[in-house]
């Protein structure tokens, strides 16, 4: 009797517990759904600038799996590209509060795939309102809103400073990749005012990157500087391309600093960083009430990065007035 007593207690105590863990996960479950999940549409790996955005939503009180969550389906850069319409569609499933979406072709893919999520980009491209993201950079109308990353005149700038630089400098070849660079005609017209020969190196892929660079210097023709466009072709091969610029000493100025830590001389262009960290306030803003579509576009924060290693190590000699324009200065 007094066994049968302590196994039906036990099978009750047992019971009680199932119930208290069931509930206890069902509130979790139901708490999470409270929280926010922002998703992330990023073509490709980009720690640096995923680190950026955490530190700017820390910054306004946020924290991971307390008061937000990321939604950040897939890494592969090159599955990630060819899939962005379906991983858009993906996020808008997992019913994220507002998606942060990299470069023009995820505001695109985002777009199609919801009207009423909040999309916020970090780079809206050279023209969001040309692109059809926003109606005005004043009053985006729609679900976009967030920073764009090119002016008019960055092409032509990054050639000016080389040539104050190197005012002997003549021929400069252009890292053109995917033949997508918004910046091709700037360029091209900035090198006729300047008196430059540019040869423009068309990229399609990663493979192309070696015989390219093997190419300009089998020409008979001295190769001066180059120039490097931004785009995840040619930042996933930087080492290889600053690896070139320290074997044969060739200046280079660049869309990003990164090339100047790899050997690059200069870069001047868009703070990516710095627009993901910007980014974090649009999202506050949004989470909190505020509507997309009243959220002006806001322009880049732009700097101009000069590594004096490499001048020593190339034998080059920075004027004093362009070390005054300089953001940073790598010694």
């Amino acid at each position: 009797m007094a066994n049968a007593i302590a196994r039906e207690m036990k099978a009750i105590l047992l019971l009680m517990l199932i119930t208290i863990v069931f509930a206890s996960g069902e509130g979790r479950a139901a708490e999470r759904q409270k929280v926010p999940r922002i998703g992330i549409l990023l073509p490709g790996h980009a720690p640096p600038l995923l680190a950026a955005f955490h530190r700017g939503l820390k910054k306004l009180g946020y924290i991971e799996g307390r008061n937000f969550f990321v939604e950040h389906p897939y890494w592969n850069y090159k599955e990630t590209r060819a899939r962005l319409p379906e991983l858009a569609a993906e996020l808008v499933n997992r019913k994220v509060a507002l998606i942060v979406a990299h470069e023009p072709a995820a505001v695109v893919a985002a777009m199609k795939a919801t009207k009423a999520i909040p999309i916020v980009t970090p780079d809206a491209g050279s023209d969001p309102v040309g692109s059809g993201f926003v109606t005005s950079l004043a009053y985006p109308a729609g679900n976009v809103t967030g920073l764009y990353t090119g002016s008019k005149g960055l092409a032509g700038k990054r050639l000016e400073l080389l040539k104050e630089i190197l005012p002997s400098v003549r021929r400069v070849a252009f890292l053109n990749p995917h033949l997508q660079s918004v910046d091709l005609n700037d360029y091209k017209h900035a090198a006729e005012m300047l008196d430059l020969d540019l040869d423009v190196v068309d990229l399609q892929t990663d493979g192309d990157i070696a015989p390219a660079l093997a190419e300009l210097m089998a020409t008979p023709a001295r190769l001066d500087a180059l120039v490097i466009g931004h785009h995840f072709l040619t930042h996933r091969n930087a080492i290889q391309i600053g690896g070139f610029l320290r074997k044969n000493r060739i200046p280079a100025i660049s869309s990003h600093k990164r090339y100047v830590r790899l050997g690059g001389l200069a870069s001047y262009g868009v703070n990516l960083p710095a627009n993901w960290r910007r980014t974090a306030v649009f999202v506050d803003k949004i989470l909190k009430g505020a509507n997309p579509a009243t959220l002006p576009v806001e322009p880049p924060q732009l700097e101009f990065v000069i590594n004096l290693r490499t001048a020593e190590k190339i034998g080059v000699t920075i004027p004093p007035e362009i070390l005054l324009e300089a953001n940073k200065i790598i010694k």
